[in-house]
């Protein structure tokens, strides 16, 4: 899907699921296998090159993924049910992440520090994955309207503010 016949990475401008702006920066990354038995899309774009990435695959579920290499300018980070593996330092995700984090339904695992989210961020989904530790609920971003950590391993009791172990 990101790769050419010949081993190098095709042009980000034209990979599915991937919003760029003006520079060329990428600001969005939206990627989730397919539903089976979502209803096809009866709009077929008029673009050309916006039909052939209508019909390009989803990335494939699976692999490992490390957030540092997520693009500074990124804005929303949506990267679901991909069955990635790894783990989540919030200190290294883009400064500018302030629409959405979801990366609910994968199998990352480590702790979770509510205190190195970006301050700006609205929407932190990271349930149904394999975290653990404690969550202090004190630290997040003061705009955060969202945010779903059901179905891991962090601790069960809560004391000011805060789960903890």
């Amino acid at each position: 899907i990101f790769r050419m016949g010949d081993g190098s990475f095709s042009d980000i401008s034209g990979w599915k699921g991937v919003t760029i702006n003006e520079n060329k920066e990428v600001t969005k990354i939206t990627w989730a296998p397919r539903n089976p038995f979502q209803n096809p899309t009866r709009y077929v774009p008029k673009d050309p090159i916006e039909r052939i990435k209508a019909c390009m695959p989803t990335p494939k579920a699976g692999g490992s993924i490390d957030f540092k290499w997520l693009p500074p300018k990124q804005k929303k980070a949506a990267i679901f049910k991909m069955n990635l593996r790894g783990t989540i330092n919030t200190w290294v995700l883009p400064r500018d992440l302030d629409e959405e984090f979801d990366v609910e339904n994968n199998c990352l695992e480590g702790s979770f520090d509510t205190a190195g989210l970006p301050r700006w961020l609205f929407s932190c989904e990271i349930s149904h994955n394999q975290l653990s530790g404690s969550l202090d609920f004190t630290a997040l971003p003061p705009r955060m309207r969202t945010f779903d950590a059901e179905n891991n391993s962090f601790s069960a009791y809560q004391m000011e503010g805060r789960l903890s172990v």
